[in-house]
């Protein structure tokens, strides 16, 4: 084998490569995408992790950024001294949750005062219908005021829609959320 031919076949072998590689490539980042991961109901935790989620009718809601009011931190959690209230706030691709909480007892059921749930596609708004026979459960496992930190379970709530018949129930609810604090 003379050079030149010798010459040809590295420059055939430089063309092939360049060709090739570039495909291999481009083969082999189509093949490894990752696929979304679905969201997952947290685990129940007492560290401030700034976790929402629970299942209504079955489905879960996992609060998630880019969901709920407009310039609302989501979730939330906001601890009033003046009347000793908790508010938890939390929304995602399935709905936003709000549920007031009166007097909050770390390490013990807390009176339930107030619980909404509203669709996010249809704007369907649920109410708790809070009585004695629909007390739901919510029990506080954190109430840091040092750390700010709200933990806590919630479930077996039943909403109805405002104005019908309809109803939701609200299980499995978690949150691990940093507080906010006010005086008043």
């Amino acid at each position: 084998m003379n050079y030149l031919q010798m010459k040809t076949k590295i420059q055939n072998l430089k063309t092939f490569l360049l060709i090739l590689l570039p495909l291999y490539f481009l083969l082999l980042g189509i093949g490894c995408k990752k696929e979304k991961e679905e969201p997952q109901l947290p685990a129940e935790t007492q560290t401030g992790a700034n976790t929402f989620g629970c299942y209504v009718n079955d489905k879960l809601l996992v609060s998630q950024s880019g969901y709920g009011y407009f310039g609302s931190p989501n979730p939330l959690a906001i601890y009033t001294r003046v009347n000793n209230r908790l508010e938890l706030y939390g929304a995602g691709k399935n709905g936003i949750i709000n549920i007031n909480v009166r007097v909050p007892k770390e390490q013990s059921d807390s009176l339930l005062f107030e619980m909404n749930y509203s669709t996010i596609q249809s704007s369907v708004f649920y109410v708790a219908d809070i009585d004695e026979s629909n007390r739901g459960k919510i029990y506080i496992t954190k109430l840091d005021t040092i750390n700010k930190i709200a933990s806590g379970i919630f479930s077996d709530i039943m909403l109805k829609i405002r104005g019908g018949n309809d109803s939701v129930i609200i299980t499995q609810g978690r949150f691990d959320l940093k507080l906010m604090m006010y005086n008043d």
